[in-house]
């Protein structure tokens, strides 16, 4: 009975330490059941279809419609292309911005402003970003105007051999800006300190970026890079809008294949090509994730 009474004043610290807890997981609580009833669940119920023949009454198939993926033309026709997509849009992201934020960083002429109109086209619906694009890459429109001025054949943007090149325009479009105010944030919290001692020592800007900022930049880069390759997989309002349910096959997309299994009601192909992405940006984000921290390591 005394180590109870001795016990009681921690016993009520803790427990007014879990009542501060209390409105903390009430403001979060939404957000977890939202996130339970549409991703989660919908998710680990999809597991059923993968591994059966059929939605109504369906036989077990285990791994076969998985594998049966890995032998549709149209499946691999679309990772090809995600992949061609995703590489240049990912390696472009990660690079560009890198480039638009040091200029930024040490230009007092409006800065709020310029990140702004870096910032804009997140904020603009994807509908609008399609209707401009579309009259750019016209056969009629902007951009082989200027090819004629320039006495150059005009290309078919579009429906041609160069539909990844204007879905990584605007991915890049799209992403750039964002990246850029990333890439600013972490450039500043990098001491000056480093700066001032390299310029006394003698270095030159080469030296300072390779030997200072790179390596600062070290988490801030790989943060770009796993955002970059998630945001590949979420650009399909602009890829249906632009090109159509049915594009070319240099544009047919993991998101046109997804789309049309769905259109047809085939969920076993459906949910088996979601297990396989979600597996395959799994792997590549714990690849990245390991290769972050050893290069971590090396510098710090």
């Amino acid at each position: 009975m005394g180590q109870i009474i001795t016990m009681l004043p921690k016993i009520r610290v803790h427990i007014k330490n879990q009542l501060k807890q209390l409105p903390i997981i009430l403001f979060l609580l939404p957000s977890l059941c939202g996130f339970l009833l549409f991703y989660l669940v919908p998710f680990v119920a999809g597991i059923g279809y993968a591994l059966t023949d059929n939605p109504i009454n369906g036989k077990f198939v285990g791994l076969e419609n998985i594998v049966g993926l890995f032998k549709n033309k149209a499946f691999l026709l679309a990772l090809k292309n995600t992949m061609a997509f995703m590489i240049p849009s990912v390696f472009l992201s990660s690079v560009l911005p890198l480039l638009l934020a040091l200029p930024l960083l040490r230009t007092v002429l409006c800065p709020k402003a310029v990140k702004t109109m870096f910032v804009s086209p997140i904020a603009v619906p994807a509908a609008t970003i399609v209707l401009f694009w579309q009259i750019f890459f016209d056969d009629n429109g902007v951009m082989n105007h200027m090819l004629t001025d320039l006495h150059i054949k005009p290309l078919d943007w579009i429906n041609g051999q160069w539909g990844i090149a204007v879905a990584v325009i605007v991915f890049l479009w799209k992403n750039l800006g964002y990246n850029m105010i990333i890439y600013t944030v972490g450039l500043t919290n990098i001491p000056a300190e480093y700066y001032e001692a390299a310029e006394i020592d003698g270095a030159g800007l080469f030296r300072k970026f390779t030997h200072i900022t790179l390596p600062g930049l070290v988490p801030t880069i790989f943060f770009i890079i796993t955002i970059s390759i998630v945001n590949c997989f979420k650009i399909f309002r602009e890829i249906y809008l632009l090109f159509g349910r049915n594009p070319n096959e240099n544009v047919y997309m993991l998101q046109n294949f997804m789309n049309n299994m769905f259109l047809e009601l085939n969920y076993p192909k459906l949910t088996s090509a979601a297990y396989v992405i979600t597996a395959f940006i799994t792997l590549v984000l714990l690849a990245t994730y390991v290769i972050e921290k050893k290069a971590s390591e090396n510098y710090f």
